[in-house]
């Protein structure tokens, strides 16, 4: 399965609807950035939109955050109270993406073990042999 992307469909939408391509372009922009906005709060893991699907947070994303947080966090000193409220900041940011990423760990592994019970379970033969005869 290979998605369409946005800016192959955006013509064919502004067809169905009567506008201008400009317009639904500004719609939809408008549409993701609410999405990524949701997900860059960091309160859940994912976001579920009807017809379009779950999105998720990205571990990569994550794990460049943290490596970032903890590399500011090391270079900034404790002399001024700028830097020193700065760095506050980022070790709290750094404690709430840490707690995100160990969330995202755990759904990712809940994900794992719904498909293995699905697809795995069926093959071991654990039905009823008394329906079978």
């Amino acid at each position: 399965m290979h998605p369409l992307k946005v800016k192959d469909l955006l013509p064919s939408f502004a067809m169905e609807m009567g506008r201008p391509v400009d317009e639904v372009q500004c719609v939809i922009s408008f549409y993701y950035k609410a999405i990524r906005q949701e997900l860059t709060k960091l309160e859940n893991v994912n976001v579920h939109l009807e017809n379009l699907g779950t999105f998720y947070i990205k571990e990569r994303a994550l794990d460049s955050y943290i490596a970032k947080c903890e590399y500011v966090i090391t270079e900034l000193s404790n002399n001024t109270i700028r830097e020193y409220a700065s760095k506050v900041d980022f070790k709290n940011k750094l404690e709430k993406v840490q707690n995100m990423k160990s969330l995202l760990l755990e759904e990712k592994q809940r994900r794992k073990d719904v498909i293995n019970k699905r697809f795995n379970n069926e093959s071991k033969g654990e039905h009823n042999k008394s329906l079978e005869e």
